[in-house]
């Protein structure tokens, strides 16, 4: 009996980067002016993609619907394969829900199989931590259940801070109000975000310029954080490579990351976010 890991292309790995993880993934769609396009994975893609959100383009991601996972699936359970999928978190996208019903329908055609999909809670490189986690559990040996069990039991245990200086695609999103926008504008105040219990994204704070918002993600970290000397902090960009690497290094620094993991904010997340996000996402106490 082998099981297989899938997730969806939300986790924003990279194609290369989760096909040496052995882990599948469903490539999720946008669309830009009514022409639909699949996110790739591809990090040469983003820049495209980032560009014409500049140009004023509004992108639309759509949710994976059943069909889409049932013919993901049916071809790795006809191979004798249980599936253990990591899904994007259901307080941001109905994705989640779509795939458990899926695999409510698969598991009756084919008793003999299971598919456990998992809820994480969470969204973009947050899920890829998951997703690296997973796979290592399985390579060291780990069963089907136990690694299951670990995504479920430590899922509120993953953490993410957002922040931006472009509150533009956030304000068009309907995230943050048009009076918002203006006064970020005039004054520099930036949302600083995080993703509650409910796994939903939320602000949480407000602060005025980069640094005070990069300094009200250092203070979350040092609050919720745990061993994060022992800890791989993971850093996300959209399109603004030079302050993820900044903000990388200043973690290491100020919190005590052994290491930093970089990535790429990919098509799905950054649709709602636009180019200049910045993401930080750990380990630490239960959300």
């Amino acid at each position: 009996m082998s099981y297989i890991i899938t997730t969806d292309s939300g986790c924003d790995l990279s194609a290369e980067y989760i096909k040496g993880l052995n882990v599948l993934p469903i490539y999720m769609k946008y669309n830009i002016d009514e022409t639909e396009y699949t996110d790739t994975m591809q990090p040469e893609d983003l820049k495209d993609f980032f560009g014409r959100m500049v140009e004023g383009k509004m992108p639309k991601t759509a949710q994976i619907n059943q069909v889409d996972y049932i013919a993901f699936w049916e071809p790795l359970l006809k191979e004798g394969n249980d599936i253990l999928h990591i899904a994007m978190s259901s307080g941001i996208s109905g994705t989640y829900n779509n795939g458990r019903l899926a695999a409510e329908e698969l598991c009756e055609k084919y008793p003999e199989r299971k598919i456990r999909v998992i809820d994480t809670l969470m969204t973009s490189t947050g899920n890829g931590l998951m997703v690296i986690k997973a796979a290592e559990l399985r390579d060291g040996g780990a069963s089907f259940e136990e690694v299951g069990d670990w995504c479920e039991n430590n899922r509120r245990c993953l953490h993410a801070a957002f922040t931006t200086d472009d509150i533009t695609y956030l304000q068009r999103g309907g995230r943050v109000s048009r009076a918002g926008l203006v006064l970020s504008k005039a004054l520099h105040i930036y949302p600083v975000m995080h993703v509650n219990g409910d796994g939903e994204l939320k602000v949480f704070a407000k602060a005025r310029g980069t640094a005070g918002a990069w300094n009200t993600i250092i203070q979350y970290i040092k609050d919720n954080g745990i061993d994060v000397e022992n800890q791989t902090v993971y850093v996300s960009d959209a399109a603004n490579s030079e302050g993820g690497k900044q903000l990388g290094e200043l973690l290491k620094k100020e919190c005590g990351f052994k290491d930093v993991f970089y990535s790429r904010i990919g098509t799905i997340i950054g649709a709602h976010t636009g180019p200049q996000l910045l993401a930080v996402f750990f380990l630490g106490k239960a959300r």
